[in-house]
This record gives structure tokens, C-alpha cells and sequence, in this order.
């Protein structure tokens, strides 16, 4: 009964290990969150456990939460005005990923890993000379594979707007939000690549991904 990012994983919500080490990042000023499906819920959640800083969180409603991930991305941007990092609400981070994220040098980054098997439904990413090319859960031929994080500094807003509405325009609103960065790379705006691994994240999509996170997060500590 409750929606994605209020599963547990060791008696901790999902969102909340997203929360937790993003409000500690001084760096970091403001946290979008777009909810979607029961997103009362988790706006429930977020209100009662955060209400210290609330100043420093916005909810904002997607109801079109059906629809692909570009579209949950555009619910968001009418507020972003500054560098921005979209991170996945499934996924979790050891906080060591999220500071050293925040912290690399580029303009658009994209966080990957090289030291895992890749599966069929891992989004993978082509690479030159440490820039992205392509990314795609379908690509035969990677380098890496995508973590599900990527970073936008101010001076490239907004071509990252106008790459969103193209997306949008070419291939409707049932695509992800990594179209965008495939696009920013055919206009020659190829993304950086900052290397994550070792360090620690889990995505959890299936009861198969729950045991496997809650066994991951305990041996962290």
C-alpha cells in the first residue's frame, strides 16, 4: 500500500537515504521532490520527519506519474534556477557517492561505475575519452554503466531546457530521462564522467533488490 520511496530497507524509509545526506551537504540549498503515485504519502512523511527544514525542501505533485521520467524531470524545472543534481527515488547512496559527486569539476556530469556486471535493464554508457557519447539500457557496446545521477551546472540551464523540450517534441513523453543527456550529446554538450566505484549504491526495484540493499547498507556501517 505504500508507494516506492517509503519501502523500508532496515526499518528506514527509501527517500530517507536520500534526504539525510543531501540536507548535510552544505553545498546543496534547496531539495526538489516530485512525487507521484499516493504521493500524499510521502509528502505526509516528509513534512512530519523533515519539518526542521522545511525551508530547504519543495513538493511538487507529478500527476502524470504514468507517463516516463522526462516528464516527472519537467514537473521540477519551473523552479530550478541554479546547478542541479536529478538522482533516482529507488535508488540508495553510501553519502561518500553524494559528496564526491557534488564536489567534481565539469559542467554536466554523470555518475558511473566500472566494476559491475551489467544486466540487461542496467542503463549503459559509450564513452570517449572520459565524455558520454550514448547511454542506453539497449546498448551492445559500454564502457561503464550509468548510476542514475547526473549534475547540470548554471551555465548550460539552458540548454538543458531546450534539450528537455526536444526530447519532449521527437519522442513524447513516455521516454526517460536519460534521453536528455543523449540529446545534450548530440548537440556536442557530452557529459563528463565522474567514476563512482567502490563506493556503494543499490537500486531497489524487486523483493530480490530489497535483500540485497538491506544486506549492502548493514555491512556499511
Amino acid at each position: 500500500d505504500r508507494p516506492k520511496p517509503l519501502i523500508e530497507i532496515n526499518g528506514v524509509p527509501l527517500i530517507d537515504y536520500s534526504l539525510e545526506p543531501l540536507i548535510n551537504i552544505q553545498e546543496i540549498h534547496e531539495i526538489i521532490i516530485v512525487t507521484g503515485n499516493k504521493g500524499e504519502q510521502i509528502a505526509d512523511h516528509v513534512n512530519r520527519k523533515y519539518r526542521s527544514h522545511g525551508e530547504r525542501i519543495r513538493l511538487v505533485h507529478n500527476d502524470q506519474y504514468h507517463k516516463g521520467s522526462v516528464v516527472t524531470l519537467s514537473k521540477a524545472l519551473p523552479w530550478i534556477d541554479t546547478r542541479f543534481i536529478v538522482m533516482n527515488a529507488d535508488h540508495i547512496y553510501r553519502p561518500r557517492i553524494l559528496e564526491k559527486f557534488v564536489a567534481a569539476s565539469g559542467q554536466i556530469i554523470v555518475g558511473c561505475d566500472y566494476d559491475r556486471r551489467l544486466t540487461n535493464d542496467d542503463m549503459k554508457a559509450l564513452l570517449n575519452e572520459g565524455r558520454l557519447v550514448d547511454i542506453d539500457k539497449l546498448l551492445t557496446k559500454y564502457d561503464a554503466g550509468y548510476i542514475g545521477i547526473t549534475r547540470i551546472d548554471l551555465p548550460l540551464l539552458p540548454d538543458y531546457l531546450r534539450c528537455v523540450e526536444s526530447v519532449l517534441e521527437r519522442e513524447g513523453d513516455s521516454v526517460a530521462v536519460e534521453r536528455v543527456i543523449l540529446e545534450m550529446s548530440k548537440r556536442c554538450l557530452n557529459a563528463q564522467v565522474c567514476d563512482l566505484s567502490g563506493i556503494g549504491w543499490f537500486e531497489v526495484d524487486t523483493p530480490k533488490d530489497k535483500a540485497i540493499a538491506e544486506q549492502g547498507v548493514r555491512a556499511w556501517k
